[in-house]
């Protein structure tokens, strides 16, 4: 005889109370989630907190002969685009190494050997590359000096190394930034760059950072030092940075400074509305070399961009001392602008300038080069002269 089993099925109305406690904290979660860091970004802001902005770096007023006379032998006339055609060509020439690395972008800007230069390394050319020369590692790295455009690649061996292994190309362990991480766990890193000492040996230097608030300020308190060579490591605090060391402070983080700097320093209210003295940096800066750093240097003017500069601004990379020039002039833009009048037959465009100390007179030094649509861009034709408060005052050889 069948037996038949009845069973009841629950309802939806049996389950219903017991999802509401769910859906509850669900939407609490979601919600806190959205307003917790808009509220925190608004407790952080500049809105609230406007001279703390102001004050991230602290300006000091200066005269314009604190920067000496120019010395062409340390003054880094060839800019970043004109460089990298250098690496690459000094690069191409070496048949044994052009066919398993590439060279890297980097290009840091070095006070090196009383010179300036722009150093970078080689990296490897995609994962195979990679698993072909791991053990070897990589033989050398790139100089062109800033001054005169002369490009060298170094070979680790003719001075005395072994081969670079801990760097950003690398995979797994051996991943710059991976190593990093295994041996300092709670760092906040920037990204490392590629630095020489005075011997030459390489480096790389990865800035530390600490963060007020929630995506609010962040401010450098050191760096690590770590030998590409061998894999070891060593922190800093940002007083104790080694004086051959250029890079501390990067140019992104200066920037941000300068422009809290320039916007904040009579309120949040004021950078919107009065903008009584309120000053921006100019569209662009360069590097001048000075006392064996590196300084970032910027134009400052008004608000209005009425083509004019109000003075300079220049930073020590490495120690984050900060210069105002109150130096009254013209902008970087018209500079170049009058540079290129002075050869327009040529159609030549000009490089963003390096301001430079001429009889104790602000002037501006630029390249000028092959136009964009030309096959050779990067290569320089002629240098350009520009009084800095006399913009019609142009010199070119």
């Amino acid at each position: 005889v069948p037996i038949i089993i009845y069973t009841s099925i629950p309802t939806k109305s049996y389950y219903q109370p017991q999802l509401k406690p769910i859906r509850k904290y669900a939407i609490i979660a979601v919600t806190f989630s959205i307003v917790f860091p808009i509220f925190m970004g608004i407790i952080n802001s500049e809105l609230l907190h406007a001279k703390e902005y102001a004050s991230r770096i602290n300006v000091e007023n200066s005269e314009f002969t604190t920067i000496k006379e120019v010395d062409f032998t340390k003054t880094p006339i060839v800019d970043r685009d004109t460089t990298e055609a250098l690496g690459d060509r000094v690069m191409g020439q070496m048949s044994d190494l052009v066919s398993q690395f590439n060279v890297s972008d980097e290009y840091t800007q070095i006070s090196y050997k009383n010179s300036v230069y722009r150093v970078t390394p080689l990296e490897y050319a995609g994962f195979i590359k990679w698993w072909a020369n791991r053990e070897d590692g990589i033989p050398a790295y790139i100089t062109v000096d800033s001054t005169n455009g002369k490009a060298s690649l170094v070979r680790l061996s003719d001075i005395g190394l072994d081969n670079l292994h801990y760097v950003p190309s690398a995979y797994f362990n051996k991943r710059l930034d991976r190593h990093l991480r295994f041996h300092y766990p709670t760092e906040i890193f920037g990204s490392p760059s590629f630095e020489l000492d005075e011997e030459g040996h390489p480096w790389y230097v990865c800035t530390t950072y600490t963060y007020k608030g929630v995506g609010a300020k962040r401010s450098v308190t050191g760096a690590i030092f770590v030998d590409p060579i061998t894999g070891e490591s060593t922190k800093y605090n940002v007083k104790d940075i080694p004086k051959w060391a250029d890079r501390i402070y990067p140019e992104t983080l200066i920037s941000e400074e300068i422009e809290n700097y320039g916007a904040l320093q009579s309120g949040f209210i004021n950078s919107i509305i009065g903008q009584k003295g309120v000053i921006a940096p100019s569209n662009g800066y360069n590097y001048i070399e000075k006392d064996g750093d590196i300084w970032l240097y910027t134009g400052i003017t008004s608000v209005n961009k009425d083509s004019s500069n109000l003075g300079f601004i220049l930073v020590n990379m490495r120690t984050h001392e900060a210069k105002r020039i109150n130096s009254p002039g013209a902008d970087e833009t018209s500079a170049m602008k009058s540079a290129q009048d002075e050869v327009k037959n040529y159609g030549y465009e000009s490089t963003f300038p390096v301001l430079v100390n001429v009889n104790n007179q602000p002037t501006y030094l630029m390249s000028l080069r092959a136009p964009s649509s030309s096959s050779s861009k990067s290569v320089i034709k002629m240098y350009a002269m520009v009084d800095a408060t006399d913009y019609q005052k142009v010199a070119t050889v």
